[in-house]
């Protein structure tokens, strides 16, 4: 069995889980979408950048899930923070007719330190601009949605869109680091001190005991500071 850390030239990070269940409502037949955005400086070196689950339905017992469990396994590697991968989330249905119709979209943060870590994803999807259009969707099937489902990922245009929330997609995600102070970046699992050589010398000067600079005088009675003069010399040198 080779090595795969042998043929990569930068820190790896390491995400298993998996995408545990939805709650959109009491909506029902619905599967699941994923996908990864990264930086350029990323590339995969083991696992899939995309799956999609089974159809789920709800269960008898009169709760809103939709449990898929649909196992996430994939291995990054890159030399530069920089666009640090996110997972994206879209969650499609059939509809009376059997036709697909998204129910939402959502993005992931991988996180940066190794755990494991439970994420509760906020889906949402677009709307249509006029009600005409939404009977007219409602009816023919075609409702509005991303051309590309990794525009949920990005900033570019976001501010222009009009959406509204549709449920949430519960997440459990293993996270594990290699590398990374080798390049000079910290997963958060140690703190590294810097260490002083054991002969050096404090820069600073310290008055200690010992030292006849650091002591204290107490006043001579009758003295009184230099700041300050003394009232009965003043009387005795003005007679």
């Amino acid at each position: 069995m080779t090595d795969v850390s042998s043929k990569v030239n930068g820190f790896q990070i390491m995400a298993t889980g998996q995408v545990e269940s939805g709650d959109f409502g009491g909506v029902d037949n619905l599967y699941c979408k994923y996908s990864y955005l990264m930086g350029k400086d990323w590339r995969i070196i083991q696992g899939v950048d995309t799956g999609i689950s089974q159809i789920a339905c709800k269960n008898n017992s009169g709760e809103s899930l939709v449990v898929w469990n649909f196992p996430i396994d994939i291995s990054f590697t890159s030399t530069n923070a920089h666009g640090w991968p996110r997972m994206v989330l879209s969650v499609y249905g059939l509809d009376l007719m059997g036709r697909d119709v998204v129910h939402g979209y959502g993005q992931l943060h991988v996180p940066t330190q190794p755990g494991v870590y439970t994420r509760y994803v906020r889906m949402f999807k677009p709307v249509s601009l006029s009600w005409v259009q939404q009977i007219s969707a409602w009816l023919f099937g075609n409702q509005a949605e991303f051309y590309d489902s990794k525009f949920v990922g990005q900033g570019k245009n976001r501010d222009v869109t009009r959406v509204e929330t549709s449920g949430v997609v519960k997440v459990k995600i293993n996270v594990l680091t290699h590398g990374m102070t080798k390049f000079g970046f910290s997963d958060g699992t140690m703190d590294t001190a810097v260490p002083v050589p054991v002969n050096a010398k404090p820069r600073g000067r310290s008055r200690g005991r010992g030292d006849s600079r650091g002591r204290s005088r107490s006043p001579r009675p009758g003295s009184v500071g230099r700041s300050s003069k003394s009232p009965v010399r003043s009387m005795k040198r003005g007679q």
